[in-house]
């Protein structure tokens, strides 16, 4: 186990790595944070980008040298549907952009991934989905006509773009707006049960709305219509298989905490982890139960 004093944490490192996460995903911000700190042969810089941290998360964050960026509320549904997203790229300071969603797991050095958005301008992971599988004809109209709709889609959680270059650069500048005047918001048919009541309430006609990443991928490829998409079996895996250099496991994990600082600050911090994690836990299906309480035994 390395210490803060042992390993280069000084803010003084080339590459920042982006990630975002609220109360309810600071274990995971914190597992992905030490992942990334254990791996890297020269750990970049952390920024975390505040979806509703609690005071005392963002002081633990803050003391393990990570920095707490805050997402203004741009507009009335910021934080509905991943609006919050585009705002992210669009605010974030460093040229080289890198953002991992909380819940990845780093299992080696990512240096290469920087790499490749100096070289490429960017970094992309396919989603197993065509651009048309996520994208209503209203939109393709209004962002990218000439789309090639047959076009395997990326995702818009762990990507990486170059934001020194112009057509990167008016992209997320486009995209950031769009989110701005309310189209990552809304459901298609097969996830209207998920509806909310206010501004989340719209029907897109497709088979899968994306959010965010509908958005951006309809405005991004217009600027780059050719752009090559890396395996998510090896950059957002959700099985862990040889050759998987960012495990994206979707739930939790404590495995990395240890890695965050020092051994006694780090079994304090993974302590309060446990406990938080299982209150949570423990509310949400208490939750459910009180939802569902008078449904048939059989729905239960």
């Amino acid at each position: 186990m390395q210490s803060l004093s042992t390993r280069n944490w000084d803010m003084k490192n080339k590459f920042t790595l982006n990630t975002s996460a609220d109360s309810k995903y600071f274990s995971r911000a914190l597992n992905l944070i030490g992942s990334v700190r254990y791996q890297s042969r020269v750990p970049p810089n952390i920024r975390v980008w505040d979806l509703g941290l609690t005071r005392l998360q963002r002081l633990i964050f803050r003391t393990l040298l990570v920095e707490v960026s805050e997402i203004q509320k741009f507009a009335p549904w910021w934080n509905i549907c991943y609006s919050w997203k585009m705002y992210v790229y669009h605010a974030a300071p460093e040229q080289i952009f890198l953002h991992l969603d909380a819940g990845n797991t780093i299992l080696g050095d990512i240096a290469s991934v920087y790499e490749t958005i100096e070289y490429d301008n960017y970094f992309l992971i396919d989603q197993g989905q065509t651009i048309r599988t996520i994208s209503p004809d209203d939109l393709v109209e209004k962002f990218n006509p000439k789309a090639d709709l047959t076009k395997l889609a990326f995702a818009a959680g762990n990507i990486g773009l170059n934001k020194g270059d112009s057509r990167v650069a008016s992209a997320i500048s486009e995209a950031y707006i769009a989110a701005a005047e309310g189209y990552c918001l809304g459901f298609s048919e097969v996830e209207k049960y998920k509806y909310n009541q206010g501004f989340s309430k719209v029907l897109r006609k497709c088979d899968v709305f994306r959010h965010d990443q509908t958005v951006f991928n309809l405005i991004f490829t217009k600027y780059y219509p050719n752009s090559k998409l890396h395996d998510h079996q090896q950059y957002a895996a959700v099985k862990n298989r040889p050759g998987t250099l960012i495990f994206n496991q979707r739930t939790y994990s404590y495995r990395y905490i240890l890695n965050v600082c020092d051994k006694k600050i780090s079994l304090l911090i993974l302590g309060y982890c446990l406990i938080t994690d299982t209150f949570q836990r423990a509310t949400r299906k208490l939750k459910w139960k009180l939802r569902n309480k008078d449904a048939p035994t059989h729905l239960k």
